[in-house]
C-alpha cells in the first residue's frame, strides 16, 4: 500500500487531517500501480478533492476521470459529498436488500458456475415458468480471437447493487424468487460467467424481468471485463458515468 498526497494546503487550526483508503478497479488500478492506497486530505475534503490529489499524483488518469464514478463505503456518492475519516472510497470506471432477502440468491465470487443449479434454485409452487440467462465467454470479438475473459469486480458494492436491481425489478413486475450470480477472475471459453434465474406466475413477466436485470447488471453494477487475445488483451469499458441515486431512490 502507498500513500498520496492532498492537493489543499493544511492550514492550521481548520480541523485535523483525514485519512481515507482509496480503490482503484480495471485501468486506474493498472495507471497507479496497484488496487489500493491511503489518501491524506484536509479536514473537510470531498469526494471531488479525493479525486482532484489522485489526478495530480497520476495525470495519466485525467483523461478517465469524466468518465468515472464515486462511491464512499460500498454506495454511489455524488463528487460533492463530504468525506471522514477512514471512509473507503472507490473508484469506479464505466462497467460493461428488502424482505424478499430471503428468498433471493446473489453472489459475486471466483467459484465457476452451474446455470442448471441457480435455474433450479428459484423453482416455487406457486409459479408456473422459470426463466433463465447464462452468459458465457465467447471466442471472438469485432474480428479478434478471444482467448479467454478475466473480471473484476467491487464486490460487496457489487452484491448490494444487484440486490437493488433485483427489489426495482419486484416493483415492476410479479415475481417469486431470483437469483444472480456473477464469476469473476479468468473465465474460458466457453464457461459462464453470469447467470440470471428469475421465476414467475406467468412467463412474460420472468422474459421481461430477466431482460431488465442483465441489462441494468451491464450498465451500472461494478464488475469490470478484460478480453485476452492473441498477443494482447485490453479492459472493456464503457464511456458513461455510473448514475448515482438520491437516499430517497430518485
Amino acid at each position: 500500500m502507498v500513500s498520496g498526497g492532498g492537493v489543499r494546503a493544511m492550514t492550521t487550526g481548520a480541523g485535523s487531517p483525514l485519512t481515507v483508503r482509496v480503490l482503484f478497479f480495471a485501468s486506474w488500478k493498472e495507471v497507479a500501480g496497484g488496487p489500493e492506497i491511503e489518501l491524506r486530505l484536509p479536514h473537510g475534503s470531498t469526494a471531488a478533492d479525493a479525486l482532484e490529489a489522485i489526478i495530480a499524483r497520476w495525470p495519466a488518469l485525467a483523461s478517465r476521470a469524466s468518465h468515472a464514478t464515486l462511491a464512499i463505503n460500498h454506495a454511489y456518492a455524488a463528487p460533492n459529498q463530504a468525506l471522514n475519516p477512514g471512509d473507503e472510497l472507490a473508484i469506479v470506471p464505466p462497467v460493461s436488500g428488502g424482505n424478499r432477502s430471503e428468498i433471493d440468491r446473489v453472489r459475486v465470487g471466483p467459484e465457476p458456475l452451474d446455470p442448471g443449479a441457480v435455474s433450479t434454485s428459484v423453482i416455487r409452487a406457486d409459479c408456473g415458468a422459470v426463466c433463465t440467462f447464462t452468459g458465457t465467454t465467447r471466442n471472438h470479438y469485432e474480428g479478434k480471437r478471444v482467448e479467454g475473459l478475466e473480471y473484476e469486480a467491487y464486490a460487496p458494492m457489487a452484491e448490494r447493487e444487484i440486490r437493488a436491481l433485483i427489489e426495482q425489478a419486484r416493483e415492476l413486475w410479479a415475481l417469486g424468487a431470483i437469483a444472480i450470480e456473477h464469476r469473476i477472475g479468468p473465465v474460458p471459453v466457453g464457461e459462464a460467467s453470469v447467470v440470471i434465474a428469475v421465476s414467475s406466475p406467468h412467463r412474460a413477466d420472468g422474459f421481461e424481468a430477466g431482460r431488465y436485470l442483465i441489462d441494468s447488471l451491464k450498465e451500472t453494477v461494478p464488475i469490470w471485463k478484460r478480453e485476452h487475445y492473441e498477443g494482447g488483451s485490453a479492459w472493456i469499458e464503457g464511456s458513461e458515468r455510473r448514475p448515482v441515486r438520491n437516499e430517497d431512490g430518485g
